[in-house]
């Protein structure tokens, strides 16, 4: 950060004063999205959503985490500490974290929202081994659209255009190069919601 060459920066620990950024900084937008997805479920009735992710990790997790809260919050739901789990976790160990976070639950969420497709992807995994069914049994959310993952393809998430990003930071840095004492931008990049069946119960059926 203290370099002085011209600099753009994708993402941000949270906790950094903007203003002590010097650089311009871009951010995939995931307060609203993630909030969108916590309403798409609380509107067909489910309350107890719990949440997954080291909110200390990335802002862009953080502010999941606040799109989160935010949607418990108009749906009139409160957050219970017990379905979070927001702590720093280290690279090598989510899935145990991950697996013990789920073993603690005395009731099992309605949903479990994670903060990226690879969360999602160690939390399907170890649900299916539990013996639960996605969507019948809990409902699961990611983020990025990450096809790389064998059980995030039908989890609905919030699609990262990726290439597009890469362009995007590119001409941002010839931008800075070419005007360097222009100020300071922060870009959002908002992303849509790709909501797939991982969040759709079907309806009970009469018979």
């Amino acid at each position: 950060n203290q370099l002085p060459l011209p600099k753009v920066f994708l993402d941000c620990i949270p906790g950094v004063h903007f203003n002590d950024i010097n650089g311009d900084l871009v951010l995939f937008e995931g307060r609203s999205t993630t909030e969108s997805i916590v309403r798409h479920v609380t509107e067909q009735g489910y309350k107890k959503i719990a949440f997954i992710g080291d909110i200390s990790y990335a802002q862009t997790n953080y502010e999941r985490y606040i799109g989160y809260c935010s949607g418990l919050e108009k749906a009139g739901i409160p957050l219970l500490p017990q379905y979070c789990l927001t702590g720093p976790i280290e690279s090598d160990s989510y899935q145990m974290e991950i697996n013990a976070f789920l073993d603690s639950f005395k009731e099992m969420p309605d949903m479990i929202v994670c903060a990226s497709d690879y969360i999602a992807q160690l939390t399907t995994q170890q649900l299916v081994l539990l013996g639960y069914r996605i969507p019948d049994n809990i409902m699961v959310s990611g983020f990025d659209d990450n096809f790389e993952f064998t059980h995030t393809r039908h989890i609905t998430t919030v699609h990262v255009q990726n290439k597009n990003t890469g362009i995007l930071l590119a001409e941002q840095i010839l931008r800075r190069l070419s005007h360097p004492d222009t100020d300071y931008q922060i870009i959002y990049i908002r992303s849509k919601v790709v909501f797939r069946s991982s969040t759709q119960k079907a309806p009970a059926s009469d018979l």
